[in-house]
C-alpha cells in the first residue's frame, strides 16, 4: 500500500493548473486510443466490441 499512498500524497501537492494540464492529456490520450482500448475492453470482459466502444467516453466500460 505504500505506493498508493505516495501517489495519492504527490497528487494533492500538485497544483490545480498541473493537474488540469495531466488530465487533459490522458483526456487526449484515451480519445486518440478510443478504439484499440474499446478493442481489449471487448476481449478482456467477452462484451462486443459496439458496446465497449459506446461505454468508453461515459467511463463505464
Amino acid at each position: 500500500m505504500r505506493l498508493p499512498t505516495r501517489a495519492l500524497r504527490a497528487w494533492a501537492r500538485t497544483g490545480p493548473r498541473e493537474r488540469a494540464v495531466i488530465l487533459r492529456r490522458a483526456f487526449e490520450i484515451l480519445t486518440a486510443c478510443g478504439e484499440q482500448i474499446a478493442r481489449i475492453i471487448a476481449l478482456e470482459k467477452g462484451k462486443v466490441f459496439a458496446d465497449s466502444r459506446a461505454e468508453m467516453p461515459t467511463g463505464q466500460a
